[in-house]
């Protein structure tokens, strides 16, 4: 059984992107069964006290 997987993006202020956009960037750089099938967009990402993700 596939767990549905979810990535978590950040984008700079100035930048855009499209779903499609990141689909075909993960698709390219991981095999077809790693691919997340879901983005999540936030404004940042959460870091701990230590700086780190």
């Amino acid at each position: 059984m596939r767990r549905s997987s979810r990535a978590f993006v950040s984008l700079r202020s100035d930048a855009t992107v499209t779903d499609e956009e990141l689909v075909a960037h993960v698709r390219s750089r991981l095999a077809g069964d790693k691919a997340p099938r879901e983005f999540v967009r936030l404004d940042d990402l959460p870091h701990a006290a230590t700086g780190r993700l």
